[in-house]
């Protein structure tokens, strides 16, 4: 059995497809995914407009960010996930795609299980210090419902397990941070109540936790920041998103765990 089967099966996920970091002979497969599929989920997830659609591929694979699930040779599904260290970048992705930096929540408080306690939140310390972005899922209809984007999630946060725990012992990190964005469609008005994909997301991040050797029995600081999904025509010449009043509306989410073994 392979690490990747393993590493499913400790988790409790179906073995069937296989499930791996992407790489360039996988380009064409994914073009065509994103052509004839995932276009049609523009109002949930970033197409980019065609003629940047490669370059991007190819620089997530170069930086080995981009997952794959394949079932019998067929590519049906992708992810990007990573840890972001060039602060430059981190600071970009904060600041301008998930607009929580120098910005008042949508919501902040303490997520447990199901159950969302809301908090008022001042700043804290070292919060995107060991910062995981999660993000740009796709699985194709005829698959969906299989939970691929939960082995999908599995298998990139393992891969990047090594990474993660030399990141929490340069800065001997005080937390661990994961941040995404989700449409209003799959945040809903009010958090742990469907569709808020955030408890599928906190579930399996907190098994990753369990992972690095921490005991993760305590509660997640959550916070959920107004913003938009960058948005583009499909056809477009320049890579310049639309502006927000022709975008989709949601939030740039924020899920982070106090590593210390104080409460």
């Amino acid at each position: 059995m392979n690490c990747i089967y393993f590493l499913l099966s400790l988790a409790g996920l179906s073995l069937e497809g296989t499930y791996r970091r992407a790489e360039e002979h996988d380009i064409p497969a994914l073009l065509a995914l994103i052509k004839e599929q995932a276009i049609h989920d523009s109002d949930k997830i970033v197409i980019l407009p065609e003629p940047f659609r490669e370059k991007s591929l190819r620089d997530a694979i170069k930086k080995r960010r981009l997952f794959v699930a394949e079932f019998n040779n067929t590519l049906v599904g992708y992810k990007k996930l990573f840890l972001i260290e060039d602060e430059q970048e981190k600071d970009d992705i904060l600041r301008n795609e998930l607009r929580c930096l120098d910005a008042q929540p949508d919501l902040a408080g303490h997520l447990s299980g199901k159950q969302f306690t809301p908090q008022a939140i001042t700043h804290i310390k070292d919060l995107y210090d060991v910062c995981i972005y999660n993000g740009a899922d796709f699985t194709a209809p005829s698959h969906r419902k299989q939970k691929i984007n939960t082995r999908l999630t599995t298998v990139a946060l393992a891969l990047i397990k090594n990474d993660i725990k030399r990141s929490m012992q340069e800065k001997k990190a005080h937390r661990i941070t994961m941040v995404y964005g989700l449409t209003h469609q799959n945040a809903g008005n009010e958090p742990c109540q469907y569709p808020d994909r955030t408890i599928g997301i906190s579930r399996r991040f907190r098994k990753f936790i369990d992972s690095l050797g921490v005991v993760a029995n305590k509660p997640f600081l959550h916070m959920r920041y107004p913003a938009f999904m960058p948005t583009f025509d499909p056809t477009a010449t320049e890579l310049k998103p639309r502006p927000d009043s022709e975008s989709v509306a949601g939030f740039g989410c924020v899920l982070s765990y106090n590593l210390s073994t104080q409460a």
